[in-house]
This record gives structure tokens, C-alpha cells and sequence, in this order.
């Protein structure tokens, strides 16, 4: 009976010393890996964000990118200390390494975003950032996968032992006299069957089933196995938990409690899931609400007003989604989304009803540190659409809602919805962007000129000057529409090589003595975003000296929605140019949202007039009396009044009767190549009558 009883105490011993090493090594290693896995997919996924997001939504990522790279550098550095078996040494020192080299490539990537060139960064993100970032994520995967067998193969070792305590049990036994034997069959008994239960938990667990315990309920062995079992349990009890929270952190957000991108994306597959035997008639529909005056409310009462705002709004959320069984979550920053199924053969005023739905739950006031706030929104929404192999890719759902949402900001209406353009035309799109810089240098961006003349009597009577238009020559395509890349080109923030070509150009013109003799202006258009190019100023002054031209013959063109946008920023940018020469115009005059207060302070010369205002003017008296308005206004702040897009001798009439300055339009002349225009001045002495056009374009 001492031979059993020091072979089984020989056994446990040796099973239970395991079971520590497995607890205190193994699986903590095995969780660095899943947590280094999701902050590895956290930060990629924060990367894309960064990548797509205009300029004045980086600053909410950054904190994010940061969060998942320290974290990313701690795991990566428990991993080398903890790892001594040769076979995962090697795969840490490569997991290392690739966590350098994405580090390298992410530092790299913020510098070209922050020098405003986003489509440099992604090209970069996505030859080497991408790869090591995958790289990384394949290494933590082969370590888990590599921790996983060690912990199989403890447990095919314990097994082993338990059989072999069986076999020698049942061997003693036999050899002993009946009354031992009896005795004996009963403490293998009470051996045999919780080294099992042990046994098949530690299988389990291994398998990833963290809910498997032994639960010994009552004293069912020798006190060495109960210590095993509760040292199982206890484990597990740690790995639940650390799970749990690993999880809490990866797909809900700590302010609103809410699911985040990553929780939110997890619903909607498993929701896809749930209902793949039955096909649904329509495809989910995303909408995504913006607080519109989060930043202001961050600003004036602190981070904490805005997280008690947010916060307050996230729980209104959830009431309202728990009882119309929508999915709801918060997006970061301002951004909440509402993702739903909309019914059969529901059209746009299903997802009007909804939205209505989601701001009346959201309407009251909130207190916030003393302050009630009344919050408002914007809204984007986009209907999810059948891929080539016919699933939903919801990430490009949410993507399409958060661009309709960004057309709302911009636009400043309440709603727009995602305009989803064919693929060819969209393949179009991106070639043209691919090959825009090239056109840029070789020369395929052009130039074209459209007469400014002073509008006197029923002929022009004196050209001012021209407006420089930019005109794509593709050699595949023929002449490319300015409507069909200049808008995309904005978008992608390469603007500016389109402004510093149509400049360059305008500047040799400028310079040729002939111009200068005849002291023609040139009107070239800007963005906002050249005005925030820290060089742009300098650039300019660099580039006229070189090419001879006066400044004060140049005449920059800015969109007073555009403007609007970063006013505070664009007006030192003005003022330092204006006092180089350059003079300023405000381009699409009246549609905007600019005030009088701040066209005050704009060094600007010149309102040019939209032609939403021009265009048969005549047809009744309203449209004349505001017409009139305008061109009051402008002589008013002392500034030229030009009308742009007159194509009719009617038109032509009222703006003259109206005392505007300058006119330009097809009445006048079309774009035209700069030595074309030269010609065109030439020929029109004396000033012709103005002729009305067949047709309008």
C-alpha cells in the first residue's frame, strides 16, 4: 500500500508541477499573442482611417495609433524576455524585427501625411507598412500556434502518466491480497477517475474552450489532485477574464460603452450568418450621425464636457436601438452609426423615418459641466451592395456611409447619401489620378484662356484681361472634362499639382512682353489647401522672378465655400501675398456662407458673381432685384464686380444695367489656347457686337 500511495503521490506530483508551469508560462504567453494579434489589427485598422480622413480628423487618430503602438512595443518585449525554447526564440526575434520595420514605415508614413502628401503615404503604407504589418500578425499566429502544441503536448504527456498510474495500480493490485486489492481498486478508484476529469479539462482548454472547469464538488481524491483541479480552474477562471477584457478593449469603446468599427463589423457577420439559409430582399443600410459642435464643446468646457456628452448620447442610442433591434455604435470622435435591414422594397423614406427616429431620440438638451447643449448632426448613409461574389463587404459599407457623411460637412446640408458611380467610371477616376503628376510634367495639362471684358453698353468695350481654365489632353482619352478630375483630384488632396501647374503656366504667359506691353490680368484658381502649403507663398514669388512676371497682373481665384472652411488659417497666406502684389477674387460669389464681417478682412479685390445668378437673370423681376443686390454689395465694400457664364444678349443687358464691372462667358468668347487668345485680342479692334449663342454649354 506505501508502493501505491508514493507511485500515485510520484504521479500527481509530477502533473500538477506541470500544470503551474503551463499556468505561469504557457498561457500568458498565449495571450500576449492574441493581444498583440488585435492591437496589431487595431492599429491597421486606425492606419486606413488615418489615411482616408481629411486633414482636420487626424488629430482624433493619432492618440489611437499611439495607444496600439505602445502596446504593440510592450507585448513584443514581454515575448523576448518570457520565450527561451529555441524554435519560438527564432519566430520572436523575427516578430522583433518586423515590429522595427513596421515602426520605421508608420514614422515614415506620418511625416508624408503631414506634409500633405496622403497619396505617397498610402502608396508607402501599402508596399512596406502593409506587409510587416502582416508579417507581424503571421508571427504572432505561428507563436500562439506553436504555444498551442506545447500546451498539447503537456497534456498528451499527463495523460500519458495517468495511464501509466492506471496500468501500475491495476499490476499492484493483483499481487496483493484480496482485502488490499479491494482496497487498493478503491484508491485507484478515486485516483484514476479525477485524473481524468483533469486530464480531459486540460484538453479543453487547450483546444481554446475557456469555459471548461473541473468543478470538484466534493472531496473526490487525494488532496494533491483537489490542488490540480483548483489550480485548473483558477487558470481558467484568469483566462476567462483576461479574454473578456481583451475583448472589451478590441470591439466596444470605454466613453459610450457602445460597440466600436471593429464590434460593430463582428455584429454585422454574424448577423450575416444567422440569416445566410434565408436571402434577404434588401441589403443592410448604414447611417452615421456627426455632433456637429463636439470640437467647439472640447474646446470651451474640456475633454470631459465632451465625453459626458458623448457619453449621454450614447446611452439615448442604445434605449432607442434596444427597442427597434437596430446596431448601434460609436465610430470615435463624433460619430455615431445605426445599421439596420431596412423592409422589402423600402426606399429612401424608410431611412428618412429612421434618421428622424434616431434625432428625436437624441434631441433633448444635454447638462454638461453646467451647460445644457443643444446637439446637432450631420448625416451620411450608404445601402451596402453585393460584391462580384455576391457577399457584402459591410467595411465598405460603413466607408461609403462615413464619405456621404463628410459630403454632408462639407456641404453643410443635414443628409446626403452615398453616390455609388459605376465601376468603369470609377476605374476611370483612379487612372486619372494615377497618371495626373505625369500629365502635370510632361505637359498634358493645358492652359486655356477666357476673355475679361468691361461691360459698357451692347459690345464689350475693353478686355481686361483673361481667366486661366485648366484642359486635360490625355493620350488614351482625348480632352478630359475639368468636372470629371479636378473634384476627384480635391478629394485626394492633389489639388495642388494641378495649382502649381495652371501657375507655372500663367506665370510664362504673364512674362511675355507682348502681354506686358498690353497689361493684361491673368485669373489663375486656388484651394484652401495651397493656402495651408507652409511654402506655398515663397514658391510663387520664386516662380515670377524666374519667369519675369509682375505680380500685380496676377489675380488668384478662391471659392468662398472653400474658404470658409479655413478662413483663420488662408488669411495670412493672403495678406503676405497680397503685399507681394498678387490681388484676390472671391470665385463663386454667393453660394457660400461667408460674412460681411469676414469679407472685411479678406485682402480681396474682386467678387466674381456665380452663374446660378446670371442665368436668365431676366426671366423675372426677383432674380434682377437680387442681381442687383449683389452688385450692390460688392461696390460697396469697394470691391470690381465681375459675372461669370453670360451666354445671352439679355443677360448681357441686365448686368450692364445692374453697373457690373467685368463679364466673361460664351457671349464673349470660349476657352481658348493662350496664342489663340493673343489672336482673338488682335482681331477685335474695333469691338464687335455681341452675337447670341444657338446653344449653351
Amino acid at each position: 500500500m506505501l508502493l501505491v500511495v508514493a507511485l500515485s503521490a510520484w504521479h500527481l506530483h509530477a502533473v500538477q508541477k506541470a500544470a503551474g508551469r503551463v499556468a505561469s508560462e504557457e498561457w500568458p504567453r498565449m495571450l500576449a499573442l492574441q493581444e498583440l494579434a488585435t492591437h496589431a489589427q487595431g492599429h491597421g485598422a486606425a492606419m486606413a482611417r488615418l489615411l482616408t480622413a481629411p486633414r482636420v480628423q487626424r488629430e482624433a487618430i493619432y492618440p489611437a495609433l499611439d495607444a496600439e503602438s505602445a502596446a504593440m512595443d510592450r507585448l513584443t518585449a514581454e515575448l523576448t524576455q518570457r520565450v527561451t525554447e529555441p524554435e519560438s526564440l527564432v519566430l520572436v526575434r523575427e516578430l522583433d524585427a518586423s515590429r522595427h520595420r513596421y515602426r520605421e514605415v508608420f514614422a515614415e508614413v506620418g511625416l508624408w501625411i503631414e506634409s500633405g502628401e496622403p497619396a505617397k503615404a498610402a502608396e508607402l503604407f501599402a508596399a512596406d507598412g502593409q506587409p510587416a504589418l502582416d508579417r507581424l500578425m503571421n508571427l504572432a499566429r505561428q507563436l500562439a500556434q506553436t504555444q498551442q502544441r506545447s500546451v498539447g503536448a503537456w497534456q498528451g504527456r499527463a495523460a500519458d502518466r495517468v495511464n501509466d498510474a492506471e496500468a501500475q495500480l491495476i499490476v499492484i493490485s493483483l499481487l496483493s491480497l484480496v482485502a488490499a486489492a479491494v482496497l487498493a481498486w478503491r484508491i485507484g478508484r478515486g485516483v484514476a477517475q479525477p485524473m481524468a476529469r483533469l486530464a480531459e479539462t486540460a484538453k479543453r482548454l487547450a483546444g481554446g474552450e475557456l469555459q471548461a472547469r473541473v468543478g470538484f464538488a466534493a472531496k473526490l481524491g487525494p488532496r494533491e489532485v483537489e490542488r490540480v483541479g483548483v489550480a485548473l480552474d483558477a487558470m481558467a477562471e484568469a483566462l476567462a477574464q483576461r479574454n473578456a477584457h481583451i475583448e472589451a478593449i478590441a470591439f466596444s469603446d470605454p466613453i459610450t460603452g457602445l460597440p466600436n468599427r471593429a464590434g460593430l463589423l463582428r455584429e454585422m457577420q454574424e448577423a450575416a450568418h444567422e440569416h445566410a439559409a434565408a436571402p434577404r430582399a434588401e441589403p443592410d443600410t448604414a447611417l452615421l450621425f456627426d455632433v456637429a459642435r463636439l470640437a467647439a464643446v472640447n474646446d470651451v468646457l474640456g475633454p470631459a464636457a465632451g465625453d459626458a456628452l458623448l457619453h449621454t448620447l450614447g446611452h439615448s442610442l442604445h434605449n432607442l436601438a434596444s427597442v427597434k433591434g437596430w446596431h448601434v455604435a460609436h465610430l470615435g470622435a463624433g460619430t455615431f452609426s445605426v445599421v439596420w435591414h431596412p423592409e422589402p422594397q423600402a426606399a429612401e423614406a424608410e431611412v428618412e423615418r429612421v434618421r428622424l427616429a434616431v434625432l428625436a431620440a437624441l434631441s433633448a438638451p444635454v447638462a454638461c459641466a453646467g451647460v445644457h447643449i443643444d446637439a446637432q448632426f450631420h448625416c451620411g448613409w450608404s445601402r451596402a451592395a453585393p460584391g462580384l461574389d455576391g457577399g457584402i463587404d459591410h467595411g465598405r459599407t460603413l466607408r461609403e456611409a462615413e464619405e456621404a457623411l463628410a459630403d454632408a460637412k462639407r456641404l453643410r446640408t443635414d443628409v446626403r447619401r452615398f453616390a455609388r458611380s459605376d465601376p468603369q467610371q470609377r476605374r476611370r477616376q483612379l487612372v486619372l489620378l494615377g497618371s495626373l503628376r505625369q500629365a502635370a510634367a510632361s505637359g498634358g495639362l493645358q492652359m486655356w484662356l477666357q476673355p475679361k471684358v468691361a461691360l459698357a453698353g451692347k459690345t464689350p468695350t475693353h478686355c481686361h484681361g483673361f481667366e486661366a481654365l485648366v484642359r486635360w489632353r490625355h493620350a488614351e482619352w482625348g480632352m478630359v472634362s475639368p468636372a470629371e478630375f479636378v473634384p476627384f483630384a480635391e478629394a485626394a488632396g492633389m489639388v495642388g499639382v494641378i495649382t502649381r501647374c495652371m501657375l507655372k503656366q500663367a506665370l510664362r504667359f504673364l512674362g511675355q512682353p507682348a502681354v506686358q506691353a498690353q497689361g493684361l490680368q491673368l485669373s489663375v484658381n486656388v484651394s484652401t489647401a495651397d493656402l495651408l502649403d507652409e511654402d506655398f507663398s515663397s514658391w510663387l514669388c520664386e516662380q515670377a522672378q524666374a519667369a519675369g512676371a509682375p505680380l500685380d497682373r496676377l489675380i488668384l481665384e478662391i471659392t468662398e465655400g472653400r474658404l470658409m472652411d479655413d478662413a483663420e488659417r488662408a488669411l495670412p497666406v493672403m495678406h503676405a501675398l497680397r503685399a507681394a502684389g498678387v490681388r484676390w477674387s472671391i470665385d463663386d460669389f454667393g453660394t457660400g456662407y461667408s460674412s460681411l464681417a469676414y469679407l472685411q478682412r479678406l485682402p480681396v479685390s474682386e467678387l466674381k458673381v456665380d452663374r446660378s445668378f446670371v442665368d436668365h437673370v431676366d426671366a423675372s423681376a426677383a432674380r434682377v432685384a437680387l442681381l442687383r443686390s449683389i452688385v450692390q454689395l460688392g461696390h460697396g465694400l469697394g470691391l470690381q464686380v465681375t459675372a461669370e457664364g453670360i451666354e445671352r444678349v439679355e443677360e448681357w443687358t441686365e448686368l450692364t444695367n445692374a453697373g457690373c464691372d467685368l463679364a466673361q462667358g460664351w457671349l464673349v468668347a470660349r476657352p481658348m489656347p493662350p496664342d489663340a487668345a493673343l489672336a482673338w485680342l488682335a482681331e477685335r479692334s474695333p469691338a464687335p457686337a455681341l452675337q447670341p449663342l444657338e446653344t449653351t454649354a
